[in-house]
């Protein structure tokens, strides 16, 4: 199922980064060579400071997050070739990718695999950066509020 989730969430990124407007479309199924080639139009985007003007630090960023992600697909053909770690990473890295280009993280998607409780079971667990951060927040919040155990005195 990941196998098909992944082309289609690097498509809803791709979509949404070359928009104008910031925001998610519809997301569909691409090969990787047309991944390969909205890389490179991002890539020539980019440089003429399209969608957004990267200062120099969003241009490293990107740099090296684009040579990660070519990295990761260089002699692949298909995503499905990759195992669901590397397709994992790879939805990472576009995600941040596509965050450094709109210059907006908090709806970057995040995805990790995780082992499920009481199987043997791994799955894709996908959240945005803005509701990890709330998480956080809301944990520590929590944590702050606890009432302390007296100390004992020995």
């Amino acid at each position: 199922m990941f196998n098909r989730i992944l082309p289609i969430l690097l498509m809803a990124g791709i979509i949404s980064a070359c928009a104008t407007p910031v925001e998610r479309a519809s997301p569909e199924v691409v090969s990787l060579d047309e991944y390969r080639q909205f890389l490179a139009q991002l890539r020539a985007d980019v440089q003429e400071g399209e969608p957004a003007l990267l200062d120099d630090q969003e241009m490293q960023r990107y740099t090296r997050l684009e040579g990660r992600i070519l990295a990761k697909i260089h002699e692949v053909e298909d995503v499905e070739e990759l195992t669901r770690g590397e397709q994992t990473e790879l939805l990472n890295l576009h995600e941040a990718l596509w965050a450094t280009v709109r210059g907006r993280d908090d709806e970057q998607l995040v995805c990790r695999r995780v082992q499920q409780t009481g199987t043997n079971f791994r799955a894709t667990r996908c959240r945005s950066l803005g509701e990890i951060r709330a998480s956080q927040q809301n944990a520590h919040r929590f944590l702050q509020e606890m009432p302390r155990a007296p100390e004992q005195n020995n």
